[in-house]
């Protein structure tokens, strides 16, 4: 929208406010250097500072608000408002190639047959193509935006329908066809699919994949493909989003955390791996993302949660009169135009 463009160009002081706030010369370039920006955003909230009032409302009214959190929110709108926050330009990545596969991926090509119509380590490759989401600078980001469960300005569970938090994240693409190649036998392999073709939901992922591997007694074959593969397709660190009305919550996730996380839950726990490793739907792995965390505690493996208040920066008097100013301009400059 024009008003949208026109208000995303001017946000670079508040950036810049928050980023000085932050001890940050320029934008962040890893998890550690956000974690230290998104404290400062919260910071600046709480102790009712115009740059975190104004980023506050952006957050509210862009993306997690009832009126938005139920729509599809793309990593874009993220992008272009931490790019221009950062005075950067978000990076067009429409157009991707399939990164050269590692030679620890190559090796299993040796499980193709010559009757294949596709090669492990070519599937492996596009898994990972388009793994990224967001691009601020050279750091990219993988960004999942969630449902969650709507808050009131008090910090309340609200009383709508349907109010439940969405468990389930789409990590992307990843081929069960290379996963399993090998692994079990050729006529069930064909047999497979997702959604009703026998992984579309956890209990198919224990009979037609788990069972499968132990009783062709290939566990410790699928083990050492879900470390080599994951290394190499989840390489951005991934953050998750709760839209939650008034409240905000962010998780950043280190890419090395999350492969652990799998590793060692199949590893210590392999009959209770389809709760986190859920279905396939669409070519696209679908996990339960409170188990993810969950595991992360058990295993120690480090992540953050950043929780933001909104309902301080949204009832703020000081953005309440900023806001009735801004209509107020907008109102006479139309008038004139037409």
């Amino acid at each position: 929208m024009l008003l949208d463009k026109i208000l995303f160009d001017e946000l670079a002081p508040i950036g810049s406010s928050l980023m000085k706030k932050a001890s940050l010369k320029k934008a962040p370039k890893n998890i550690s250097e956000m974690k230290k920006f998104l404290m400062q955003v919260k910071s600046s909230i709480e102790n009712l500072e115009s740059d975190g009032l104004l980023l506050g409302n952006l957050l509210f009214y862009f993306v997690s608000s009832l009126e938005v959190r139920d729509r599809l929110t793309r990593s874009r709108i993220f992008e272009d408002l931490f790019c221009a926050l950062f005075s950067l330009k978000p990076t067009d990545q429409s157009i991707r190639s399939n990164p050269k596969p590692s030679i620890e991926v190559q090796k299993f090509d040796i499980y193709n047959l010559e009757t294949d119509d596709f090669v492990i380590s070519e599937d492996i490759a596009m898994n990972k193509r388009e793994k990224a989401d967001v691009y601020i600078g050279d750091y990219s980001i993988s960004l999942k935006t969630l449902k969650g469960i709507a808050y009131d300005e008090n910090g309340k569970k609200m009383s709508i329908k349907n109010n439940k938090a969405n468990k389930e994240v789409n990590v992307g693409s990843f081929s069960y066809r290379a996963l399993l190649k090998g692994l079990v036998s050729e006529e069930h392999l064909a047999s497979l699919g997702d959604r009703k073709k026998g992984l579309g939901s956890a209990s198919s992922i224990r009979n037609k994949m788990l069972d499968e591997v132990n009783k062709e007694g290939k566990d410790k074959q699928l083990l050492d493909r879900l470390s080599v593969f994951m290394k190499f397709i989840y390489e951005d660190d991934l953050y998750l989003v709760l839209k939650s009305n008034y409240i905000i919550t962010f998780y950043l996730i280190p890419a090395n955390s999350f492969v652990d996380c799998i590793t060692k839950v199949y590893t210590y726990e392999e009959s209770r791996f389809q709760d986190i490793w859920n279905r396939w739907e669409n070519n696209n792995l679908r996990m339960n993302w409170e188990k993810i965390l969950e595991y992360c505690d058990k295993y120690q493996l480090l992540y953050s949660k950043i929780e933001i208040n909104l309902s301080i920066a949204i009832h703020s008097e000081a953005i309440k009169k900023f806001k009735d100013n801004i209509s107020e301009a907008i109102h006479d400059e139309i008038v004139k135009l037409v």
